[in-house]
């Protein structure tokens, strides 16, 4: 069987919490004949057994371009729009995946960008987005809707872990400290749960002093606990043992907001009761009432109320969540990724 080769570009490869890309790339890797060779501006991990090359590297030589049956590149601004440019220059089909938060919140509508942005969607073989929002945003930008997919971030359904002994009165908050994921809020709002309410907190960033100094200004060290970063097994784990994941993100003020935070989907295929920020895209995900709760932004007692107020519902926010998060399992996007890809022979 011929493989064929693909270059596949992403800023930082592979940054830890990329769960959905690295996904992909492996089930897709097992069920098709794609080779990948990996290019990004810095490699955060070693690409053992596979060809990679930094973009600064990377020449203008069409000897170099005719290697490969594609690119895939994941956008990140000027550099992933110059590299499908120079595909297409070479006659290299090329894809290009839009993976939602500040890239099409913000970075999509700056004036040194917008302008080449539907040159690229409109000469892809395909662009991806990961919800319907995203989409309307490009086409406001002149590109053309028949060009631009819907592939939302998926989950691995393989790993999630056996239902167990759930802490009823455990809240489990995951994120990198930074602005955009409102962990101050969840902080915040414990003041207002009862006393037998505990909060785990999954993360780390640029904010952990000033959370660490919130959680003691406000006496709540016996009742919050940070974990640092975890596996992603860890933190399923830990999900899985709670009752509750609070997501309470905000759009800080750059104009960074939430797109489908994979967490989500991973806590409501657990069947936990999910209270999020209508925030950024969260709510192409969240049926408010439905499969989980949506809250205004920035109201730790509106958290906290919201919480309590739906907790005997939970079994139902559980399974109507579960239902929803089934439509995101991995194994139904791959088939995708196929007609993208346009692989006919794949093992």
């Amino acid at each position: 069987m011929n493989s064929a080769n693909w270059l596949f570009y992403l800023h930082n490869f592979i940054e830890p919490d990329h769960y959905a890309i690295s996904g992909v790339l492996s089930e897709f890797q097992l069920l098709s004949n794609i080779n990948y060779t990996f290019a990004a501006k810095r490699f955060l991990t070693h690409q053992e057994g596979h060809k990679h090359f930094l973009l600064d590297d990377i020449p203008v030589r069409d000897k170099f371009w005719q290697q490969f049956h594609g690119l895939h590149a994941v956008f990140d601004g000027k550099p992933s729009i110059a590299l499908c440019l120079t595909a297409y220059t070479f006659d290299v089909p090329f894809v290009l995946s839009f993976h939602g938060g500040f890239d099409t919140n913000h970075k999509i509508f700056l004036d040194d960008i917008k302008y080449k942005l539907p040159i690229c969607v409109n000469n892809s073989r395909a662009s991806t987005v990961i919800c319907k929002t995203d989409m309307l945003s490009l086409v406001r930008l002149n590109c053309d809707e028949d060009k631009i997919v819907i592939i939302p971030p998926s989950i691995n359904e393989k790993i999630l872990p056996l239902p167990s002994e759930v802490n009823n009165s455990r809240i489990v908050t995951v994120g990198r400290f930074i602005a955009k994921k409102g962990i101050d809020t969840a902080i915040k709002a414990m003041k207002f749960m009862p006393e037998n309410f505990t909060l785990d907190i999954i993360g780390d960033g640029e904010l952990r002093c000033e959370l660490h100094d919130l959680v003691r200004q406000n006496g709540l060290s016996s009742r919050i606990n940070f974990h640092g970063r975890l596996t992603l097994s860890e933190t399923l784990a830990m999900i899985n043992n709670s009752s509750i994941l609070w997501h309470p993100a905000r759009r800080d003020e750059t104009g960074n907001a939430e797109g489908i935070p994979q967490v989500l989907i991973y806590a409501m295929a657990l069947k936990k009761l999910v209270i999020a920020s209508d925030s950024g895209h969260i709510n192409e995900l969240i049926n408010s009432g439905f499969n989980g709760v949506l809250i205004p932004e920035n109201n730790p007692a509106v958290l906290a109320e919201s919480t309590l107020r739906n907790l005997e519902n939970s079994k139902n926010f559980g399974s109507n969540g579960r239902s929803t998060a089934e439509s995101y399992y991995i194994d139904k996007q791959i088939q995708l990724w196929k007609n993208i890809y346009e692989v006919k022979n794949y093992a």
